[in-house]
């Protein structure tokens, strides 16, 4: 049980009232010095009602615990997008948070499909669909990457949101675990999924391999749109390899600047620098109608609005 101490600092922090910084305060020196250290997994209520695993040894279960959030960002479009019935993908699904949002948001007649290849992060996901009493998540126990096969991720041992399998990201405190990796189209070439209104990707640096070994499948059923974050972009974003992919697939893209009280995404042309968000997290959506139907709903302003924006935030 968290303590008492633990619980009123939950209690205050969870009025935090900004789009930005739920990590930050979360895992703040001060706040944890007023909470005081512990090995304890707890459980606290996340955006949709349902209660979600909150290690408080870890950075996103303190995020979860302390604000009930990590990046209300990524809430606020997943509430603005996707509806009761909806088929999504969560894919590097961490403690869940998303896919319990995301369940919550799809209701009994959708489905979340998540991807995890950390299994401590698999059993208490586990847990949390048991302790939830739902129906609508499926868990895969793998990650996915460009071909079928096994690599050694690497887990922080105070972050595990930040494991990774790009060797230039991997922390000197991190345990390595073998896991297995499947492409996206051989897993779903075995399941019957509808149409898609949502991916969340979120694999610290591997989006490119998961786009590549996803590319039979989203040209036979593509996605309406994906949420990612992206902070290597030597060359300009551009040429991101995910850019590129998404590109071609027939996406185009909405930057998400880090705000403070009234979220809004942009219009966003990688390949136009002047234009470039102050944000490491974009919205692709497929050309076209639903294209405009996602920015509508984003509220996306456009291109110039973000050097005005730029001046009050």
């Amino acid at each position: 049980m968290p303590t008492i101490r633990q619980k009123t600092v939950a209690a205050i922090a969870r009025r935090y009232p900004l789009y930005s910084g739920c990590g930050r305060l979360a895992n703040h020196p001060v706040l944890q010095r007023i909470a005081g250290p512990s090995t304890e997994i707890a459980w606290a209520r996340v955006p949709g009602g349902y209660w979600a695993p909150s290690p408080l040894s870890d950075h996103v279960g303190r995020a979860i615990f302390y604000c009930g959030e990590l990046d209300r960002k990524v809430t606020w479009v997943c509430s603005r997008l996707v509806r009761p019935g909806d088929c999504v993908l969560d894919i590097g699904a961490n403690l869940g948070l998303v896919s319990l949002t995301l369940s919550a948001l799809v209701g009994s007649a959708g489905n979340v499909h998540a991807f995890e290849p950390n299994p401590q992060m698999q059993a208490l996901i586990e847990e949390a669909i048991g302790r939830n009493k739902l129906t609508n998540i499926k868990l895969y126990r793998c990650a996915l990457g460009a071909q079928d096969g096994e690599l050694r991720l690497s887990v922080p041992r105070r972050n595990a949101g930040a494991a990774s399998f790009v060797a230039a990201r991997r922390n000197p405190d991190s345990t390595e675990v073998l896991v297995p990796v499947r492409t996206l189209s051989s897993v779903m070439a075995d399941q019957s999924v509808g149409h898609i209104r949502l991916v969340k990707m979120d694999v610290e640096g591997f989006e490119p391999e998961v786009l590549a070994g996803a590319i039979e499948f989203f040209s036979r059923e593509p996605p309406d749109a994906l949420i990612f974050e992206l902070n290597e972009a030597a060359g300009g974003l551009g040429r991101h390899p995910t850019m590129l992919a998404l590109s071609s697939l027939g996406y185009g893209f909405l930057g998400l600047p880090r705000r403070l009280t009234h979220m809004r995404a942009f219009r966003f042309d990688p390949r136009d620098l002047s234009m470039t968000p102050r944000s490491h997290d974009f919205v692709a959506a497929r050309v076209g109608r639903i294209y405009d139907e996602v920015a509508e709903r984003l509220r996306a302003g456009k291109p110039q609005d973000i050097l005005d924006d730029r001046q009050v935030h």
